[in-house]
């Protein structure tokens, strides 16, 4: 008897654990749910990363790729200035990039595309033919483009919009290479003043103007100048007319460039060249092709490429205030391009300096004179295609280099400078 009531005491107090499973497995997912939260909120943020932030996917359809590739290889056949001088190997390596990348532009999202448009360009092997970026943008737009077929371009809102997330390229690697070189000026002997410039950017102009201040009070005092542009570059025209020209010219200075293009592509090339570059250049006349006068040795081979030329007149007028009367020596060698082969080939035509070294670089016919800025139609990608050349000594390129009227070895040890003193001492 006692037993048998134990064992309903037993019973009545047993629990029923198969009641609380439901309960049970809910806490589990409530407390699992809550680290996971919290987890969340204490795990560090990823920072945005700007530099990728225009991998998106494409917005570009494979149609308006296509669209794209087929015009820009229609203005670089017909209207890049150099592209008929191109080696044959080159442009057809071009003409097979072009061709894969349209047969496969459905795989390309946006940033792809301007790779592809990129590698494309590039394999003519000219860096100034290219897919501009926000930094050449910037600094087109720096330049006075009011009024022109240039600013229309810059000022397009549907560019804008296409470039908008499109990283900064980094200062050391923008457009303007070794825009902070330093300018040196020293007298090498009695009477004798050396000047060894920046490159020419005119972000230089005011700096190293306050550098030569000192120099130019006295200018009168020195019968000779070296100014040393070995190894020099930059692309603006108006480092050389501020720095130099309008301090040192004690004449009046004339001198002329031929330009030449290919065809009526940016038609409006010379009445905009002289709105822009009024106070020193100026575009006088214009020929087509078979009225070319006889004076201008070309090549019939080059002669026969171009479809009109133009005669760009430089005018510098003598500075009243200038006293120097003495020898000017331009010294440059083949590392010279750019604005600072400008600088040479004016200062040889125009008789404001002798050249002295070796043959320069070139490079003058889109350093200087400004690309052509067309947008592709589909993208609104901008590129820059150099569309007109200047013709220097006998018809060649003037990216072929200018020569000198005094060869020399110009080197490290700086033995030219002595060699130049003791000329401009002996005269």
């Amino acid at each position: 008897m006692t037993r048998r009531k134990y064992r309903r005491r037993r019973k009545k107090y047993r629990i029923n654990f198969k009641k609380f499973v439901p309960f049970i497995l809910i806490l589990i997912l409530i407390i699992f749910l809550l680290s996971r939260i919290i987890a969340f909120i204490k795990s560090p943020k990823k920072k945005k990363d700007d530099s990728l932030s225009y991998l998106t996917a494409s917005e570009i359809s494979a149609e308006d790729k296509v669209k794209d590739l087929d015009y820009l290889a229609s203005i670089v056949k017909n209207s890049y200035i150099k592209y008929d001088f191109v080696d044959i190997e080159k442009r057809k390596v071009f003409e097979e990039k072009l061709s894969y990348y349209k047969n496969n532009s459905q795989n390309l999202n946006d940033i792809q595309f301007r790779a592809a448009i990129s590698e494309i360009l590039a394999s003519l092997g000219d860096e100034d033919l290219k897919l501009l970026s926000k930094n050449d943008m910037e600094y087109f737009k720096s330049n006075n483009f009011k009024d022109s077929m240039w600013e229309k371009t810059l000022n397009n809102t549907s560019v804008e919009n296409a470039m908008k997330d499109i990283p900064q390229i980094s200062k050391k690697n923008s457009t303007n290479k070794n825009i902070n070189s330093e300018i040196v000026a020293k007298e090498v002997s009695n009477g004798i003043l050396y000047i060894r410039p920046s490159e020419f950017y005119k972000e230089n102009i005011n700096s190293d103007l306050e550098v030569l201040k000192p120099f130019y009070n006295k200018i009168s005092s020195y019968k000779g100048i070296i100014i040393d542009i070995s190894n020099r570059g930059g692309r603006d025209y108006k480092y050389f007319y501020d720095v130099f020209l309008k301090p040192l010219s004690s004449n009046d200075l004339y001198a002329f460039l031929r330009l030449a293009k290919r065809n009526e592509f940016f038609s409006s090339f010379g009445n905009d060249f002289n709105k822009i570059h009024k106070e020193f250049y100026s575009i006088k006349e214009e020929f087509r092709i078979g009225e070319i006068p006889q004076e201008v040795n070309i090549d019939n081979s080059i002669r026969e490429k171009f479809k009109s030329y133009y005669r760009l007149d430089m005018n510098s007028k003598n500075n009243p205030a200038s006293r120097f009367n003495g020898e000017i020596y331009l010294v440059q060698n083949d590392l010279t391009e750019g604005a600072c082969d400008l600088f040479a080939f004016l200062s040889k035509s125009s008789g404001f300096a002798s050249l002295v070294g070796s043959k320069s670089k070139g490079g003058l016919y889109t350093d200087v004179m400004p690309q052509g800025i067309i947008i592709l139609p589909e993208s609104k990608y901008p590129v820059g295609v150099p569309f007109v050349v200047c013709l220097g000594e006998k018809g060649a390129f003037t990216q072929d280099g200018t020569i000198p009227q005094i060869e020399m070895k110009i080197d490290s040890n700086a033995a030219y400078i002595n060699t130049l003193t003791d000329i401009i001492n002996s005269n």
